[in-house]
């Protein structure tokens, strides 16, 4: 994951995202605890989306993030999306991206065009 070093990290990105998937928060504030979180987990998300917490805290970034948040997410994982898909936590992640994607981003433009066979083959 992060390494002891950032262990503290991996907690407060947890308790963001505690904040951030309660029903009654408010849209700007998820907009706020999103890019908080994306702060503390950037350059680690494609390692984080293979354990189970991560994975999910990766997912309502996608869930809840604009689609710029949703840009920079696809681009961090992207050199990993296929491994990512055939792992038991990180296809999650890359099943919620592909729910997400715009028609652009769907065709492979953004994604791996080996991605969707992967995923197909996974199922």
């Amino acid at each position: 994951m992060f390494g002891k070093r950032c262990s503290s990290k991996l907690q407060e990105a947890i308790r963001l995202w505690e904040e951030l998937r309660q029903h009654d928060t408010a849209a700007d504030k998820r907009q706020e605890l999103v890019s908080q979180i994306m702060a503390l987990i950037k350059g680690h998300m494609a390692n984080v989306a293979a354990s189970p917490t991560a994975s999910r805290i990766i997912q309502s970034c996608v869930k809840y993030g604009t689609a710029a948040h949703r840009a920079a997410i696809l681009a961090e994982v992207q050199p990993q999306l296929v491994e990512l898909a055939q792992n038991p936590y990180g296809h999650f992640l890359v099943s919620k991206l592909l729910a997400k994607a715009t028609r652009a981003e769907a065709a492979g433009d953004k994604l791996c065009p080996n991605a969707l066979s992967t995923l197909s083959q996974a199922s």
